[in-house]
């Protein structure tokens, strides 16, 4: 199939060709079932409306148009221009939104909008994607989405922002402003990830991933000093943590009430563990992936 597609995909598109960008089609039994749009001028316009975006599940788009022609649509990555506009129509099938904000907060009407939106009646996984900034993810700027008409059906939520020096998590306030509907929640930025997974008993667990080269590892672990130890049930730091890096976090992890922080270094298989023995196996994470893709 991926021959075909390699060879034929052009094809494939049909009349869709010249509105898709060819690299981001993804082909299921021979239908467009994931892409990103391209217009490039007013008559390619009018190719939003063709019948062949009803197999579409996936779609990245500037477009109303292609959403409302998407009948099978699931997954959609957007803009708040489009956000707003669909917001403010009728039922969407979308069960999942990726949004790409140039600043927080948002504007004012794009807030409006969703307060009062009846557009999402199925969505359950949200994620939001800020430019760089030295502020922290902090929950007041944030929270305001759980009370919008979909947030108490919401299950996943993510914020993520590009790389900034000193940009962290101030997960205490998290904690608290979680609506208890939600399993996970994740926030990623400065090359590490918090992710908040719901635990059978209520509470939550933490874990802090590394996921890309920039990281300061004492930040990030100092985002769960001061949270509420009766939320929480575990908490992991994995990461390969340097004994200098070690040193400095000590202090944060021996302060009174947080000593349910727990450490786990991988080393790659074969590899010389810091007390100089072989490691036989390896916990290393998954490798890093855009939650953009």
């Amino acid at each position: 199939m991926r021959a075909l597609v390699k060879d034929h995909g052009h094809e494939l598109l049909f009349a869709l060709a010249p509105v898709v960008e060819p690299r981001s089609a993804v082909f299921e039994r021979g239908f467009l079932a994931a892409c990103q749009t391209r217009f490039r001028t007013p008559a390619q316009r009018a190719l939003a409306t063709h019948p062949a975006w009803s197999t579409v599940t996936t779609l990245t788009t500037d477009d109303a148009q292609v959403v409302h022609a998407a009948k099978a649509l699931r997954v959609l990555h957007l803009r708040p221009r489009l956000l707003e506009a669909l917001a403010k129509g009728p039922p969407l099938p979308v069960e999942a939104l990726r949004v790409r904000v140039d600043s927080w907060p948002l504007a004012a009407s794009l807030r409006a909008a969703l307060r009062d939106t009846r557009a999402f009646p199925r969505l359950d996984d949200l994620q939001v994607g800020a430019e760089p900034s030295g502020e922290p993810i902090r929950a007041e700027a944030f929270a305001w989405l759980f009370e919008c008409p979909f947030g108490p059906a919401l299950r996943r939520f993510a914020v993520a922002k590009d790389p900034a020096e000193g940009a962290g998590v101030a997960l205490a306030g998290w904690l608290s402003a979680l609506p208890a509907t939600l399993e996970r929640a994740s926030f990623r930025a400065y090359g590490f990830e918090v992710v908040l997974t719901r635990e059978a008993d209520g509470r939550w667990g933490v874990e802090v991933v590394p996921r890309g080269p920039h990281r300061d590892v004492r930040a990030w672990a100092a985002a769960v000093v001061g949270v509420d130890a009766a939320r929480v049930a575990r908490v992991v730091v994995r990461g390969a943590v340097t004994g200098e890096e070690r040193g400095g976090l000590d202090p944060v992890s021996q302060t009174p009430g947080e000593r349910w922080i727990r450490w786990r270094a991988w080393h790659p298989r074969g590899s010389r563990s810091r007390s100089g023995v072989a490691s036989r196996t390896s916990s290393r994470p998954a490798p890093w992936r855009s939650c953009w893709t």
